[in-house]
C-alpha cells in the first residue's frame, strides 16, 4: 500500500477519480441485458428495440462499451468481444452471476459522504436505496465467488482427520459441494439462516452431489453441538460487530469436536490497517452494508480464537486476496 502511494501521480489521481464512468457503463449494460443480443453482429437501432432503449442513447452507450474493449464495432454493426460473451452473457457456463450485486452495491456505495458524516449503513439513512431481491442476488454472487476459490481453499486445509465438517453461514454451499466432490461420505452440514437455506437447496441441488444435510438458525444465538472435527466459517465474521464475532468463535469452539479444527476465511487486515489493500477497503463495504461489521485485523482474530479455548493459531494469505486463518480444540484431557 505504501509503494501504490508513493507512485500516484496526478495523471492516475485523475483517472481513479474518473473510473467510476467504467463501471457505470458495465453495469448499466449488464442490467438492461445489452450483452445478450450481441452474440451475432447488430445495429444500435436493432439493440435499441430488444432492449427497449431509447435509440441515440442506446448508440451511444455501445460506442460507449465499444471504446471499453467489451464490443467490436464494424460497418456500424456491434458484437460482442470473447471477454463480453464469455461472461457477460446470461446462461453461459462463465457468466458473473454477481452483476446485480454488485448494482446493489453501487446503489448503496453512493451514499458513502452521509454513512461516513452519520455512522450508519446505507439502509439506515432517510432515502435509502430501494433494493429488490437482494437476498437472492447476494447469494448468488457468492455462489459465483465461493466456487471460483473454494478448490484453492480445500487444497490449503488438511483434511487427514477430518470425517464431519460444519459449514457456518454456507450461503449457496460452494464449499460444501466442492468438498463433497473431493471426499465422498464426509458428513457435511451447511448451516444458516431459514430463509438462506432453500436457496443453498437450490444451488446444491444442482451440483448433484449427495452427503450434504442442512441446519438452520443463527450462528450468535447457536451452532449444533455435535463435535464436528472442522468448523469452517467463510466470510462470515466481517459482517458482525466484535461481540458478535467473540460470540460465533464461542459458539463455534462449543461444535469443535476435541483436538478438532476451526478455520476462518475471510478479508483479516495487518494490525496497522494499511493492508492487503483489499481487505482495507473492504472494511468501507462493511461500514456502508452492515451494522456494525469490519475488517479484522490478525492480532484481534487471534486473540478472540483465544478467548474462546482455541489454540496453535496460524495465518496465511490465500493468494485470493483473502486470509486463512486456522485453530485447533485442544484434545479433552484424561480425567
Amino acid at each position: 500500500m505504501t509503494e501504490r502511494n508513493g507512485s500516484l501521480t496526478a495523471e492516475k489521481l485523475e483517472e481513479m477519480v474518473r473510473s467510476w464512468q467504467a463501471s457505470r457503463i458495465v453495469l448499466s449494460a449488464a442490467e438492461l441485458k445489452v450483452f445478450d443480443h450481441m452474440e451475432t453482429p447488430a445495429s444500435s437501432s436493432t439493440v435499441a428495440k430488444a432492449i427497449a432503449g431509447e435509440p441515440r442513447f442506446t448508440d451511444r452507450l455501445l460506442n460507449a462499451l465499444a471504446v471499453l474493449g467489451l464490443l467490436k464495432k464494424k460497418n456500424g454493426q456491434f458484437q460482442n468481444t470473447a471477454v463480453s460473451s464469455a461472461h457477460l452473457v446470461s446462461g453461459k457456463p462463465g457468466y458473473w452471476m454477481g452483476l446485480a450485486h454488485t448494482e446493489h452495491m453501487w446503489q448503496s456505495w453512493s451514499r458513502l459522504t452521509d454513512i461516513v458524516r452519520t455512522g450508519k449503513p446505507a439502509r439506515a439513512l432517510p432515502n435509502p436505496p430501494k433494493i429488490e431481491n437482494w437476498l437472492d442476488a447476494f447469494i448468488t454472487a457468492m455462489q459465483q465467488y465461493g466456487s471460483e476459490r473454494a478448490l484453492r481453499i480445500i487444497d490449503m486445509l488438511d483434511f487427514s482427520n477430518v470425517r464431519s465438517f460444519l459449514d457456518v453461514g454456507g450461503g449457496s454451499g460452494a464449499f460444501s459441494v466442492e468438498l463433497a466432490k473431493r471426499f465422498p461420505g464426509m458428513d457435511i452440514c451447511i448451516f444458516d439462516l431459514p430463509d438462506v437455506i432453500p436457496l443453498t437447496k437450490r444451488f446444491v441441488n444442482k451440483s448433484h452431489v449427495s452427503g450434504i444435510r442442512y441446519a438452520e438458525g443463527n450462528f450468535l444465538d447457536f451452532l449444533p453441538k455435535e463435535g464436528f472435527d472442522m468448523v469452517f466459517m467463510s466470510h462470515v465474521i466481517h459482517s458482525n460487530p466484535p461481540e458478535g464475532v467473540k460470540t460465533l468463535f464461542r459458539h463455534a469452539f462449543q461444535a469443535t469436536a476435541p483436538g478438532g479444527q476451526a478455520v476462518i476465511h475471510d478479508f483479516i487486515v495487518n494490525d496497522e490497517r494499511t493492508g492487503p489493500p483489499w481487505a482495507v477497503i473492504f472494511a468501507l463495504n462493511m461500514l456502508v452494508n452492515t451494522d456494525g461489521g469490519d475488517t479484522f485485523s490478525e492480532s484481534e482474530t487471534r486473540n478472540w480464537l483465544e478467548e474462546a479455548g482455541f489454540t496453535d493459531i496460524t495465518h496465511r494469505d490465500t493468494g485470493l486476496n483473502s486470509s486463512l486463518a486456522t485453530a485447533k480444540k485442544p484434545e479433552a484431557q484424561q480425567k
